[in-house]
């Protein structure tokens, strides 16, 4: 198990010292790699039934800081905001990443881009960024739309964070359902 480990960390450390930067390497070695990313859909997975092993599934049960809701998505303001409007965008049922979209689950990318437009005109955003962390850059695998409006707080960090690298804008995720 820990050579496992120790390989995947390996293989990872290859893709972002040699700069192979695009989103079919990740979805290879994540393929390849990281099983524990790419095959863990849960089909009957309820916010109920995960309620107490994910933040977000906790979230949606106690109706925390609630812009909008609906019986798929619920919506909530960033508790780490990276700029003055920093909104996000989670279904209902738990889905842990992009790469374990099934097609099913078009539907609910459509509904959740829908959102994310109708919220930032409503929020009166100009200029925002909509889209998704790969799952490897994850900090909370349950999937979550970000909304942000322009311009970031600290731009630097923006930029390492919310690039092409790490960053799936929202037309580019239906590409990643199965």
């Amino acid at each position: 198990m820990k050579f496992l480990r120790m390989r995947k960390a390996l293989g990872l450390a290859f893709f972002v010292l040699t700069g192979i930067a695009c989103a079919e390497c990740f979805y290879l070695y994540l393929k390849v790699w990281g099983p524990s990313i790419y095959n863990t859909y849960d089909e009957n997975g309820t916010v109920a039934s995960l309620g107490s092993q994910c933040i977000f599934c906790k979230i949606i049960l106690q109706k925390t800081e609630c812009v909008y809701e609906d019986d798929d998505v619920f919506v909530f303001n960033d508790a780490y905001p990276k700029s003055h409007q920093h909104i996000l965008i989670v279904p209902k049922r738990h889905i842990k990443s992009l790469y374990t979209l099934k097609a099913q689950d078009k539907n609910l990318l459509m509904k959740m881009k829908s959102i994310a437009i109708k919220i930032s005109e409503d929020y009166g955003m100009k200029d925002t960024k909509i889209g998704f962390h790969h799952p490897i850059f994850n900090s909370i695998q349950h999937l979550h739309l970000h909304v942000i409006g322009m311009p970031f707080y600290n731009k630097y960090k923006a930029a390492i964070i919310y690039n092409n690298f790490t960053f799936v804008d929202i037309d580019s995720s239906f590409n990643y359902t199965i």
